[in-house]
């Protein structure tokens, strides 16, 4: 099947939950879907628009794609923030969202959560089973400076598995952009695939779990 840029605006930007174009022509590019082809036709059409895109992505500023620091492996540097409150009760009656970035491999776990309490157990449990699954050790976490990070417990928790716990400005989200950078396109995501499904704004918490799941199907 071969799509043209438009007829790829109109189709795959869609079923994908209107993620980033570029990550659309990798798929094509390095044959990660099958019977697909994605023709640039280096005509105008390669810069047209989603409508929805527009909506749902107007707000976004520039945070560098790049991280400031080596990830040689897997889980040997992750990062984490949250993001909310939200205006919208969701589904479970949450207010926020918290991330859990792996450096090396991009692969992230997002979960919906009622109050910033819940992090330290959500970042454990992550962990935990991450370790499980890739047989690695976690070296460093970075995260803002936040409270919701500074747990007692859980910095005790952190010094017992070894894991140095790594702090920026809370208010320099540069500081942080790996996982600031997924927020934003997290956030991004949500409020296009809400414009265009027309869901009960309650049903967020839903689509925090959608876009997790496309993301990590998508080339970094």
């Amino acid at each position: 099947m071969e799509l043209s840029l438009r007829s790829l605006t109109k189709r795959l930007n869609s079923y994908i939950g209107h993620a980033m174009r570029r990550s659309i022509q990798k798929l094509s590019d390095k044959s990660m879907v099958t019977s697909l082809e994605i023709i640039d036709t280096g005509t105008t059409e390669a810069n047209e628009l989603c409508a929805l895109c527009l909506k749902g992505k107007s707000t976004q500023s520039v945070i560098s794609k790049k991280s400031d620091v080596d990830n040689p492996r897997r889980l040997y540097r992750l990062f984490s923030d949250v993001c909310g409150p939200f205006d919208v009760e969701g589904h479970s009656k949450c207010h926020y969202f918290v991330t859990l970035i792996n450096g090396f491999s991009h692969y992230i776990r997002v979960k919906p959560i009622r109050t910033k309490d819940e992090i330290p157990r959500v970042l454990v449990d992550w962990i935990m089973c991450a370790k499980v699954e890739t047989s690695e050790k976690a070296n460093i976490l970075r995260t803002d400076g936040g409270g919701e990070y500074m747990v007692k417990d859980f910095q005790e928790w952190l010094k017992s598995r070894g894991i140095h716990h790594e702090l920026t400005n809370p208010e320099m989200l540069q500081e942080n952009k790996v996982a600031e950078r997924l927020n934003r396109m997290i956030l991004d995501m949500i409020r296009t695939i809400m414009f265009q499904s027309e869901l009960p704004k309650f049903l967020w918490t839903f689509v925090v779990s959608y876009t997790q799941e496309i993301l990590n199907r998508l080339p970094s």
